[in-house]
């Protein structure tokens, strides 16, 4: 049947949630419905659950997805564990539980935070130090980094951060799903060769559940991208303010905008040689010479306590801003989003807010420029990090030993 499950987090204290693969098509084969179990008191009970599965799904052979489970106790769940049977083989298993609940009185230990997506054979070391050092300067003081696999350079710049920044840097390692050897490739019998888009989607959800509790305002934010404020506010001051102005706001959808960078890291021997000024010069092309994706598409900043499920550019579904409204938090009716000059529809859920990028953006830098023909520079002479050069330095100059 094969299911896999990731770690286990508890939103409520009689709920918990978690992430798993399912093979979709052997579930349509067997006809087997509630295939996981949880143990709830001395009774096995069903796991509410929900697919991930983004459109595209329908479209490829990925027919191992991604699923968001729900254990619903009768009562307050255990601490520690959270024990599952497979009803089709009676497999049993247990998990460690994560505690993700805000009491009423919390204080979040980090403002805000940046999620990374699963990274795949990367070997570019100066891209992550960009990044890194980028969000810091932008007032970021918690990193959700997954990583599958990476050069040894890599994973040594990621190693000068972990011991940097302690906690507040997590690498999430996002190996393989486990198969025999003589499976290894197959793409029958080996479930990553049907997995969609490597399970970034899993991963993201993962990221969001982690977050609870722990960060106010989270961004799940690509390795190549970067926010842009035109008034040069700090991005913290601006979240804050509109969570201020929407008060029932989940989510905060940014434009994604494409822009050409100039930076050239192929002279970069070790850290203390990387330069940002090429950020001052990013271009922007003209709107009608850009693919529908850059005209549509949002990258999202979360309240992750008030989120069920995300996509890598939208919402899927919020939670409700009463858990106890609803017997099925999960079902598929979705949240209204909202524009900063509307009125808040009455809902049931929290609101995505669509935020105008004269308030902020998300840049998409690419090293090329194979989308248009003519360039405009983009004004981003604010950019966080053209005002922390002197702390660049200091933190730069102390890895120059990688």
């Amino acid at each position: 049947m094969g299911i896999y499950v990731g770690e286990a987090f508890r939103t409520e204290d009689n709920e918990i949630r978690f992430y798993f693969f399912q093979d979709q098509e052997n579930l349509r084969m067997t006809n087997i419905r509630n295939e996981l179990l949880f143990l709830d008191g001395d009774k096995w009970q069903p796991v509410t659950y929900r697919c991930i599965c983004p459109l595209a799904t329908i479209l490829s052979q990925c027919t191992v997805e991604g699923h968001l489970g729900v254990a619903s106790f009768t009562e307050n769940a255990d601490a520690r564990l959270l024990r599952l049977r497979t009803k089709h083989t009676g497999t049993e298993y247990e998990i460690a539980v994560k505690d993700g609940r805000l009491s009423p009185s919390h204080s979040y230990p980090h403002q805000f935070g940046v999620c990374l997506q699963p990274v795949y054979f990367s070997a570019d070391w100066p891209a992550f130090v960009q990044y890194i050092e980028f969000w810091l300067a932008s007032g970021a003081t918690k990193f959700y980094l997954y990583i599958h696999s990476a050069t040894p350079k890599v994973r040594e710049t990621l190693h000068h951060y972990e011991r940097l920044l302690g906690d507040s840097l997590e690498i999430i390692d996002w190996s393989d799903l486990p198969v025999e050897s003589r499976h290894k490739g197959d793409f029958y019998a080996d479930p990553n060769t049907r997995i969609f888009s490597a399970g970034g989607h899993n991963a993201l959800n993962d990221c969001i559940l982690r977050a609870r509790s722990h960060v106010k305002f989270l961004g799940v934010i690509d390795l190549d991208e970067l926010i842009h404020v035109p008034s040069g506010r700090n991005p913290i001051d601006v979240f804050e303010t509109l969570a201020n102005a929407y008060p029932d706001a989940a989510n905060f959808a940014l434009d994604w905008q494409y822009v050409q960078d100039e930076t050239n890291t192929r002279k970069v021997v070790k850290p203390s040689d990387l330069h940002f000024g090429a950020l001052r010069y990013l271009k922007k092309p003209y709107s009608k010479s850009i693919i529908d994706d850059y005209v549509t598409l949002k990258k999202v900043i979360h309240r992750p306590e008030r989120v069920i499920m995300a996509d890598v550019h939208n919402t899927i579904i919020n939670d409700l801003r009463n858990p106890y409204s609803s017997s099925n938090p999960i079902r598929f009716d979705t949240s209204v989003s909202i524009s900063p000059v509307s009125v808040p529809a009455l809902d049931e859920r929290f609101d995505q807010v669509i935020i105008n990028d004269s308030i902020a953006s998300v840049l998409h830098l690419r090293r090329f420029n194979a989308l248009s023909k003519v360039n405009v520079p983009y004004n981003t002479s604010d950019i966080p990090l053209q005002r922390k050069e002197s702390n660049r330095k200091r933190i730069l100059s102390s890895s120059d030993q990688l």
